[in-house]
């Protein structure tokens, strides 16, 4: 974490988006003295005279620029939801939204329910991809037939346009992520799971730490409280996907290459239910 991060984990100020403004400013002028206030401006996307009123107290922040600028300086999910909450009314909470979803149903998601495809449609994020059954096939270490026919999958059900042997996802909306249908009665969407459980497993031998993240934490926890901590891990997956669509938004514009990640989420019980409903007292 740098020095600018560290800083804005901070209680929420009334001049918190002012002040995380003027603290880059000053760190680019510190490596480009020549840096100005306009190209400051352009790399937000904000006109000139709005960035130098909002920085001098004399304009609110609005919602849209705010986006804007967690966006250009690639704001954590803290840094963001203080900034965005001084574009609100008093009291008014600023949670972080995921990208919109385009949700499949469980007829769709059968068709697509092998890991690749969900794996090849984040890819078309991460990179220019020639449409090219060996080429996917070596990014996920697939057989050429599982890659030719996730593909094939993919482009039926509209959710892959190729056009000059390139291929783009479909995004009606600009944006949208692919959802698999919330039944978890489904046997697709368990297996769907099972199998990225499985290449966890594997990546826990085969990738080095730097490349991976494993934990866990056991609790005690009410059956009338799971609701409540379903949401919150919802919420969390909201907020991490916000965070990574930014950056990678950012790095691609950069050039810098990506690679497809997942987090493979679970919640379960490990206690067996007593007999009878019995709390144990006496």
């Amino acid at each position: 974490m740098n020095e600018r991060e560290n800083k804005s984990l901070t209680p929420l100020a009334p001049d918190f988006g002012r002040e995380l403004l003027r603290r880059e400013l000053d760190r680019r002028l510190e490596s480009n003295p020549r840096y100005s206030l306009r190209a400051f401006a352009r790399a937000l996307r904000m006109s000139p005279g709005e960035l130098s009123e909002v920085m001098n107290g004399k304009r609110p922040l609005s919602p849209r620029s705010a986006q804007r600028i967690a966006e250009a300086l690639s704001l954590s999910p803290h840094e963001e939801r203080q900034l965005l909450a001084q574009t609100l009314r008093p009291g008014v909470a600023a949670p972080l939204k995921a990208p919109p979803s385009l949700d499949l149903d469980e007829d769709q998601f059968r068709l697509v329910s092998d890991w690749a495809c969900f794996a090849i449609l984040n890819l078309l994020d991460a990179e220019r991809v020639r449409w090219q059954a060996h080429y996917i096939a070596e990014r996920f270490q697939l057989d050429v037939a599982r890659a030719s026919s996730a593909m094939a999958r993919l482009v039926r059900l509209k959710l892959v346009e190729v056009k000059d042997g390139i291929a783009t996802a479909f995004r009606p909306k600009g944006d949208e992520i692919v959802a698999a249908p919330q039944v978890v009665a489904s046997a697709a969407i368990r297996r769907y799971h099972r199998d990225l459980l499985m290449k966890g497993l594997e990546a826990i031998e085969s990738q080095a730490p730097t490349e991976r993240e494993l934990g866990g934490v056991g609790f005690a926890v009410a059956q009338e409280d799971l609701p409540d901590l379903k949401k919150m891990l919802q919420q969390f997956q909201d907020e991490l996907l916000s965070f990574v669509d930014r950056r990678a938004k950012r790095r691609r514009r950069l050039g810098q290459q990506l690679e497809v990640y997942q987090l493979e989420m679970i919640l379960f019980r490990l206690s067996q239910p007593k007999r009878g409903g019995s709390n144990g007292k006496t």
